[in-house]
């Protein structure tokens, strides 16, 4: 059944998994404390019961028989005799005192042992999980720490209540049974207080003090995650964005076939950062997706960046494989290696391989994008795309690598979905909004609150020092009625064509269709009216 599979995923992925968790160590801590009352008495008590039967039979063979009775006491009278004699000469003996008995640890002593010990371990060492859903961790364990107040006295006299009226070796079935109500009742309590948005925003904005008026200017995706976070930590947030439409550069639609279409060039999330993936994966569904770049050289499409299938597509295989023998020798297999230090190896075959591929993949392609010669704009951005000395064909080596099921715009959407998010577009946050000595001003009057700023700093400004230098695009589209247009999302044309490259979208949300549409990029200077895309 759908409906139990989802509840039952739903239930072991949220708070109950972190209750019963929970539960369990308390069971084990628990058990070990219970093993000072008489271990054996109560884990194996048939084993008990033996040992005093064994006993008994022990104790009926060694008694003496009605035969001897008469000798045995005439022996003792002797025996008596001998010992007052004795007596007489030596000093008395102290009398070695019996030996006490193991005292036994109640029940209650052990529970609260191991309940206090359970928080502990989940307050310090297992924080990361037990409030690994939580927006506000602090908050989140104060409520905690509320519920265990009211649980421990009641789960503790509650149960030292019943473990009084049970035989001994039933104190385990009492702990199971506190187990059990603890964790129906946190689980609730962690479902509907502790990690309830609603709820726990409202109990932030209780004890917030000051303005927690916040202006964020740019509704693309930086601008729209500090909006959701503060609005989550009880804020009031306004969203200021000059275009009419939320996403920034990643906002998308869907055009009559059916495809998603990124307006303003295709965009990729990749991350390693567990906990970025995690906060947007509350906005959206994801579509696996692993990103692949083709070059367009000599004829033919090899991957981007150059690795070692590049290398035996472009040359003969005799003089590829010399070249892969020294790299991987010298450097290593699945490394990466950056174009400039290629260029100054000792080995001329490898000076003459890293000169092709700067010729050939760098340099003509970077004139195109940059508008300036590679050797202008310093190592750090030629080291940006490396030689892969690997078959590795992926863009991006990163752990999490998806495409928003139902398109960036969406996820934009659902990020600005909070009370405390008010949105205005169409509208140029800086006509009302200015730095004036060295304060924020609005409307002409200082504004006490936070403002974050996610547009061109030298606007904010008023490009008081000169305009910064950026970069523009211009994009042609185009759709064709063919299922696919090119073997790979985006193709790089490196030394022919105007364009930097073709992208298809089809190939992003991995839904082919009848028709497929297609962007090609022309990078230029960024005028007065042109969008910055880079700097």
């Amino acid at each position: 059944n759908c409906r139990v599979h989802r509840f039952v995923v739903y239930v072991f992925k949220r708070a109950s998994l972190q209750c019963l968790v929970k539960n369990l160590q308390q069971v084990l801590v628990c058990f070990f404390c219970l093993r000072r009352r008489g271990f054996y008495d109560i884990i194996l008590p048939m084993n008990r019961k033996n040992n005093i039967e064994s006993a008994n039979k022990a104790e009926k063979t060694l008694q003496p028989s009605s035969e001897h009775t008469q000798l045995a006491q005439e022996e003792t009278s002797v025996i008596e005799t001998q010992q007052t004699v004795t007596s007489l000469a030596d000093p008395p003996q102290l009398e070695t005192p019996p030996e006490k008995k193991q005292k036994l640890l109640p029940w209650w002593p052990a529970y609260l042992i191991s309940l206090i010990l359970s928080v502990v371990w989940n307050f310090t060492f297992n924080r990361k999980f037990t409030f690994r859903a939580a927006n506000n961790v602090p908050l989140a364990m104060g409520l905690v720490v509320v519920y265990y107040c009211m649980f421990t006295p009641v789960s503790v006299y509650g149960g030292d209540a019943i473990a009084a009226r049970l035989p001994e070796n039933l104190g385990m079935l009492v702990t199971f049974l506190m187990m059990l109500v603890n964790f129906v009742t946190e689980f609730l309590w962690d479902k509907f207080l502790v990690f309830n948005e609603k709820v726990t925003g409202k109990i932030e904005s209780l004890f917030r003090r000051g303005n927690q008026n916040v202006i964020v200017v740019g509704a693309g995706i930086s601008g729209l995650t500090a909006a959701r976070v503060l609005a989550e930590a009880g804020y009031r947030v306004t969203v200021a964005e000059q275009r009419d439409t939320v996403g920034g550069n990643v906002y998308d639609y869907f055009d009559e076939n059916g495809i998603i279409i990124q307006k303003y060039g295709p965009h990729i999330f990749h991350t390693n950062d567990k906990t970025v993936f995690e906060f947007l994966s509350r906005f959206t569904e994801w579509i696996p997706y692993e990103h692949r770049v083709l070059g367009y050289i000599d004829d033919k499409y090899v991957p981007i960046p150059f690795n070692l299938t590049s290398l035996f597509a472009l040359y003969p295989e005799p003089e590829a494989e010399e070249i892969k023998t020294i790299l991987t020798q010298e450097i290593g297999l699945d490394t990466k290696v950056p174009i400039l230090q290629l260029k100054q190896h000792k080995e001329k075959i490898i000076r003459d391989f890293a000169e092709f591929v700067y010729k050939n993949v760098f340099y003509t392609y970077t004139m195109k994008q940059w508008g300036f010669p590679p050797e202008e704009l310093g190592e750090a951005v030629m080291n940006r795309v490396p030689v892969y000395i690997s078959y590795e064909d992926r863009y991006f080596t990163d752990e999490y690598q998806y495409q928003p099921k139902d398109g960036y715009t969406k996820l934009a959407e659902n990020l600005l979905a909070h009370k405390n998010i008010t949105l205005i577009t169409g509208k140029n946050a800086l006509d009302t909004l200015k730095i004036e000595d060295g304060a924020m001003m609005l409307d002409g009057k200082p504004f006490e609150g936070k403002v974050i700023f996610t547009g061109r700093i030298d606007d904010l400004f008023l490009r008081k020092y000169g305009a910064l230098a950026y970069r523009s695009l211009d994009f042609v589209f185009e759709t064709h009625s063919v299922a696919s247009y090119q073997p790979a999302a985006v193709v790089n044309y490196t030394t022919s064509e105007d364009f930097t490259r073709i992208s298809e979208f089809t190939k992003f949300c991995c839904f082919p269709k009848e028709k497929t549409v297609i962007v090609k990029e022309y990078s230029k200077a960024c005028g007065e009216n042109d969008i910055p895309y880079y700097p």
